[in-house]
């Protein structure tokens, strides 16, 4: 989409008017958020002050609300599917695939806007796989190269982004991996898990098809959804594509919000005041937390 867009000829304002005289000029529905970073991605093409005004707004704004987290059920199939692929895509929507941490049982993906990482752990594939099944039921899963390769990248993908910022998912076999390893990670979010008797974690989430067959055993609790089955194939109704039942749009798992200091949102405040003195009447008299962060809300929706 970027090199369609005419960058000659725009009427430039304050902010939010050039973003509203950029989309009407191009036919485009830009955000704010990522008309900044598109202005950024394009220097060349606009003006010092308006410039400033996109990092002001990537730098001061952007990150105070909430950001990361929350997944969508169509990007969620696609970070189950990608866990199956020997090729998998580089990219899905924001995400990057983190190609230092992936391995054919684990997919790794980063959000450099948000900071959110997401590690899949894939299910059954192959015979050692099936033997790993047997393990699992048997109570000796723990032993097995898959559950060492699998804890060995979890802690890896933790240590580089921070535990609190990874969504660990999971489907069938891979949900006993998200499950077991993702505990301290922001959230666990499965699809049809194999489940034998384990007590859910508080950050877990599970999505199960009414008759999978693998997952019949585990009880719904308030943050699962059970999805009608549509079919007798046991196959069909065990695979991570039952999601297309659900709106895609719709969102799993919980978001994150900074946690900013009286002391970090100051520093935020002379950034503001550096790009345009005007601000500093808006903050003036700004004594708490709170203060300043309905002032920020304020300039936000101006």
């Amino acid at each position: 989409m970027d090199k369609k867009i005419n960058f000659k000829k725009i009427k430039w304002g304050i902010f939010t008017n050039e973003l509203k005289q950029f989309n009407k000029k191009n036919h485009t529905k830009y955000n704010i958020s990522d008309f900044a970073h598109l202005i950024l991605k394009y220097p060349q093409y606009f003006k010092r002050i308006t410039k400033k005004r996109a990092q002001f707004y990537i730098n001061v704004l952007e990150h105070t609300k909430l950001t990361g987290g929350k997944i969508s059920i169509g990007n969620l199939q696609k970070f189950l599917s990608n866990s199956y692929s020997k090729n998998p895509d580089q990219n899905i929507d924001d995400y990057l695939l983190d190609e230092a941490l992936t391995n054919d049982t684990a997919k790794v993906y980063h959000d450099p806007k948000t900071g959110h990482a997401v590690i899949t752990h894939r299910g059954t594939q192959g015979a050692s796989d099936w033997l790993n099944n047997v393990a699992y039921a048997t109570g000796m899963y723990k032993y097995t190269n898959r559950y060492k390769q699998g804890q060995k990248t979890q802690k890896a993908t933790q240590d580089k982004y921070g535990a609190k910022n990874v969504s660990t998912l999971g489907h069938s076999q891979g949900a006993v991996l998200s499950r077991h390893l993702g505990k301290d990670s922001k959230e666990i979010i499965n699809v049809n898990p194999a489940y034998v008797n384990e007590k859910p974690h508080q950050n877990e989430y599970n999505i199960k098809s009414s008759s999978d067959v693998v997952s019949a055993l585990k009880p719904i609790h308030s943050k699962d959804i059970k999805i009608k089955s549509e079919s007798y194939n046991p196959l069909t109704e065990h695979s991570y594509d039952i999601l297309e039942r659900l709106n895609p749009n719709q969102m799993i798992g919980q978001g994150r919000k900074i946690n900013h200091t009286l002391k970090q949102l100051k520093e935020k405040v002379k950034q503001c005041i550096l790009i345009d003195p005007n601000y500093k009447t808006i903050f003036k008299g700004c004594k708490t937390k709170q203060d300043i962060l309905n002032r920020i809300h304020y300039i936000k929706n101006i």
